[in-house]
């Protein structure tokens, strides 16, 4: 299922940005001249049993012991071939933050509370989408916590 079907499905409001490949979601930010605490990076986890996907600001990233601490089981990064087999219908490497269209649990990180709306992947690196933050932790129904630290990357 397409993204943005998905979407109007559930009668949430969204915009498609075009941009230029964006690769990272720093990049993205740069592109649009966002600050990075409203670009929503996603990452697929992978679980003894399960997959997850976390959302954080891309201006931070993953702590792996905390999100450890939050889903109380271990996790290690999801490989490309997973995320190929999972979001069949996006581009090579996109991680959707939309989990529910999916059958796979969200995790937000807290920081991303504070937004009015964010920007998250679209189905390619050439497309994102702007949504009412509201909008979509009420579509994910997501479990909250923290775990992020400050990136360390350059643009």
């Amino acid at each position: 299922m397409r993204i943005y079907q998905f979407l109007k499905s559930m009668g949430i409001s969204f915009d498609i940005i075009q941009h230029p490949p964006a690769f990272s979601a720093q990049k993205l930010a740069k592109y649009l001249h966002t600050p990075g605490r409203q670009i929503a990076k996603t990452v697929l986890l992978k679980t003894m049993d399960s997959y997850k996907i976390a959302v954080l600001p891309a201006d931070q990233m993953l702590d792996k012991s905390q999100i450890e601490l939050l889903i109380e089981t271990k996790v290690k990064m999801a490989n490309p071939l997973n995320m190929s087999e999972l979001f069949f219908d996006c581009e090579w490497g996109v991680v959707p933050a939309f989990g529910s269209a999916y059958g796979i649990s969200t995790i937000v990180d807290s920081c991303l509370l504070k937004c009015s709306s964010i920007v998250v992947p679209g189905h390619s690196h050439l497309e994102s989408i702007r949504i009412n933050a509201k909008d979509f932790l009420a579509l994910e129904n997501p479990m909250f916590g923290s775990f992020t630290k400050p990136e360390m990357v350059a643009v």
